[in-house]
C-alpha cells in the first residue's frame, strides 16, 4: 500500500505526468496526502496511488481532486503538444536579459513552483506531436 507521507527530498514524486502534476500542486499548496484526501472525499492512500502510479481515475474523481487543488481537469490532464527540441543549450547569465525574461516571458513550469534559472536553446531540430486524450 502506498505511503501517505511525502517522499524524501530528491526522490521522484509521481511516476506519470498526471501523478507529477498532482503531487507538485499539492506540495506547492502545502497539504499532505491525507488532508487533500479529506478535501476531495478520497483516502490519503488513494492520493498516494494517483501520485505514484500510472492511474486512470474516474472523471468524477479527477474533478474532485482537481477542484481541491484549485485546478481544472484540463490543467491536470494537460492535453496539448509533446515537443522535442534538439540543439545547443546555454545558461542565460546577462542580468538585463534575465530581468526581461522574468517580466515578459509567458511560460511557467508545468510542475509549478518558482524557477530562477533561464536557459537558451539554439535549435538544430524540432519535432512534436499533438497529445489528445480519448474521451
Amino acid at each position: 500500500m502506498p505511503s501517505t507521507h511525502p517522499q524524501q527530498s530528491g526522490e521522484m514524486t509521481g511516476r506519470t505526468d498526471l501523478g507529477r502534476r498532482l503531487a507538485a500542486r499539492r506540495e506547492a499548496l502545502g497539504p499532505n496526502r491525507d488532508a487533500l484526501g479529506r478535501r476531495c472525499c478520497a483516502d490519503g492512500t488513494y492520493i498516494a496511488y494517483l501520485e505514484e502510479h500510472a492511474a486512470s481515475p474516474a472523471i468524477g474523481t479527477l474533478v474532485r481532486v482537481a477542484d481541491a487543488l484549485g485546478l481544472t481537469v484540463d490543467d491536470v490532464t494537460a492535453t496539448g503538444w509533446s515537443v522535442l527540441a534538439v540543439g545547443e543549450l546555454a545558461a542565460v547569465t546577462d542580468p538585463e536579459e534575465i530581468r526581461h525574461l522574468d517580466t515578459t516571458a509567458r511560460s511557467r513550469p508545468w510542475a509549478g513552483g518558482p524557477r530562477n534559472h533561464w536557459m537558451r536553446l539554439t535549435p538544430a531540430r524540432i519535432t512534436g506531436r499533438r497529445v489528445v486524450h480519448d474521451s
